[in-house]
């Protein structure tokens, strides 16, 4: 299984995420992200699970960002990274190679869980 990360501005690697529109629900908003920010499209698979950081606006107040992520199986692998949107690259990497990249900690909850879930459906469909 391969994942899709994009490296920030800050040379972190990281997944697709991005802030709900009015009236979009979680998988709605990760659908759109991932069509905005890399131009892929596909279906969700499960969800991941939450994550709670603290960042700064660019009025420089201290917010509370809640993420929820998602499983995503993607109908192609041809990344078109968008232009001016705080990411500077992306790239499919192995699932055993997301923890060894520079990423944020505080996402290896979600990460486990998706390796799980991950290994669970290669179980299914190859049974």
């Amino acid at each position: 299984a391969y994942w899709l990360m994009v490296r920030d501005i800050f040379k972190f690697w990281t997944f697709v995420k991005g802030h709900r529109e009015a009236g979009e629900t979680h998988e709605e908003t990760a659908l759109r992200e991932m069509r905005e920010e890399v131009g892929l499209s596909g279906k969700i698979v499960s969800s991941l699970g939450q994550n709670s950081y603290s960042a700064t606006t660019e009025q420089g107040e201290n917010v509370l960002r809640e993420v929820t992520f998602f499983l995503v199986e993607t109908d192609s692998d041809k990344i078109t990274l968008e232009e001016g949107a705080g990411l500077t690259d992306a790239k499919w990497l192995a699932m055993e190679e997301v923890k060894a990249t520079k990423h944020y900690s505080d996402t290896n909850h979600i990460i486990d869980v998706a390796i799980k879930k991950v290994s669970e459906l290669e179980k299914i469909t190859n049974a």
